[in-house]
This record gives C-alpha cells, structure tokens and sequence, in this order.
C-alpha cells in the first residue's frame, strides 16, 4: 500500500518532522490496541491527510503504521492532537536566551536527536558576555562521552571544540573592544579529514584537526549554556555560561564559505538539525528567553 492517501479528521496545522520519533511510539502503542478488536490493515510509507474543513495536515512515515477506517481510528485522534501539541515548536527569531547569573542548574535543553550518526557537523550560534573565565556554549553529550561534541570557551579569546572526549583550541590575540560585542561564532567537523573549522563573525581562522575518520553517537542530549559533565547533568557554576545565546543553528554537514555568509547575514539555510526558528526546547532554572537586544555583531 506504499504511496497511497487516507484521509482521517484530527488535527490542525504543520507537524514538525522532528516529532516522528514519538509518532512512530505512539503508532505501535496503537497497533497493540487494535489488534485486541480489529483486523488492522498494515501500511509502509503512508501518507495520512487529515482534511476536513480547515483541517489540512499531511504525515509522511518512514515506519510502520496500521491503519483501519476513519470510525475506528477517530478515539485515538485527540491522543494524536495532544502528541503534537507537546512536541511544537517556536519561532525564536529576534529572541535571546538570556543566563543573568552563574548556576549549577540554569541551561535550555534541545530537544533534537540526529538520526544517525554524524560524520560532520557545522553548529551556529551567536553570544553576548563579558565573561573571563571559561564557560560552555553548546553541549551534545552521550552515554559513552560527555564531550561527544562541546563548544567550550576557556577563555575570552580562545575556542575549543570537542569530538569524542578530544579537543582543539582555537587562539586569538587578547586585546577586546572596549566594549561588550556580540560574537557570531560557526564551528565545523569532518570525519573524513578530522579538519576543524572556526568562523567568527564570518571571518575563518587557519583550521585545525582532530578526530580523523570518527562518528558522533546519534543518541545524544544537548543543552545550551552548560558544560555536562554526565548526561543532562553534571553541570558546575564556575563553567556556566552568563550573558545571551541567539541564533543557534545546526547541520549534519559541514557549511561552504557561501553559506556561512549566508547564515552571518541572517539568510536562512535548510536541513537543519537545530532550528532556531523552529526549536523544541525546554528551560531549566534561571534562563529568560526575552527580545533581543542585538542590533549588529
């Protein structure tokens, strides 16, 4: 039955993709009940519409799903509305992440898995601090490393990228404006190579390497503002981040000179991993998701 259109009555507006990994829970939790009363009619590769006055929202799985008719199917379509309210996703364009103090607890975890494992990456993200001391970025933790993959600042003027517990420390001269600035900062990897990338304010450093013919475990946890030390967790107040996070990006490839331009401009990209304009987060603790400030970097 691949490639056919049913058509169900339900819910209203776009589904996120990233939210298929709970469809696809809640479709086998589903196939176990229907089982108990029906025949049920299995299905690959399905394409459901739901379409019924306004309601228009197509789902495209890549897994198994069982499907009946429209009168038997319809008790489980609030519990199939409820999924995908909990798992939406906000438009933070022109929004900030504010961290105003040194904690232990404060950090935004992203909600976003890869679906396999990563043999390149480019994260994006802009921040705004007057720190000295070190303090963690960006954080994708696993069971077998908690720095699978880090953006760590030690210092104001040096960067380090972790992959797979190993790192590379990118150095600037110390001299800094005599002003606060707002720092556009893209980090790239490839497994093929090991070569490591560093843009900043969409100006490249000479690359480094690390970690040549790696992959970075998919099942991951990744938190904002914090350096874990286990997974979710783990966290210390002397390597918490204090300022602004904004414009947080990130791709399971590794972004050409044209692009990175692109994304310093603002311009959009597609194929992201983490979506600022689209993110699935949770905050935990003192974080403040406010207007941005940031006019220019």
């Amino acid at each position: 039955m691949a490639g056919k259109e049913k058509h169900f009555y339900g819910y209203k507006g776009d589904f996120p993709r990233s939210a298929l990994t709970g469809i696809f829970t809640f479709s086998s939790q589903l196939k176990s009940k229907l089982r108990q009363s029906h025949s049920p009619v299995p299905c690959t590769k399905e394409v459901a519409r739901i379409n019924r006055n306004r309601f228009n929202v197509r789902f495209d799985f890549s897994s198994h799903f069982v499907l009946q008719s429209t009168s038997m199917f319809s008790p489980f379509l609030l519990i199939l509305a409820s999924l995908a309210g909990s798992l939406a996703q906000e438009d933070l364009r022109s929004k900030a992440f504010i961290f105003p103090a040194a904690s232990s607890t404060a950090a935004v975890v992203v909600k976003a898995q890869p679906l396999h494992p990563l043999t390149s990456f480019t994260v994006c993200l802009k921040a705004y601090t007057v720190l000295t001391r070190a303090c963690g970025l960006f954080s994708y933790a696993t069971k077998a490393s908690d720095n699978e993959l880090l953006i760590f600042k030690p210092k104001p003027n040096l960067y380090s990228l972790y992959v797979g517990g190993a790192s590379v420390t990118f150095s600037l001269p110390e001299a800094r404006p005599p002003k606060p600035y707002w720092e556009h900062i893209c980090m790239s990897w490839e497994s093929a190579t090991g070569i490591v990338e560093l843009w900043l304010n969409g100006q490249p450093l000479p690359r480094l390497g690390l970690k040549k013919g790696y992959s970075i475990s998919p099942e991951a946890f990744i938190v904002l503002g914090q350096d874990q030390d286990t997974v979710g967790g783990g966290f210390v107040s002397n390597q918490s981040f204090v300022g602004e996070l904004t414009d947080v990006y990130m791709w399971s490839r590794v972004l050409t000179p044209d692009e990175v331009g692109l994304v310093v401009s603002d311009r959009m990209l597609s194929d992201h991993l983490v979506n600022w304009r689209s993110l699935n987060y949770e905050i935990k603790g003192y974080v403040v998701l406010k207007p941005s400030l940031i006019s220019k970097f």
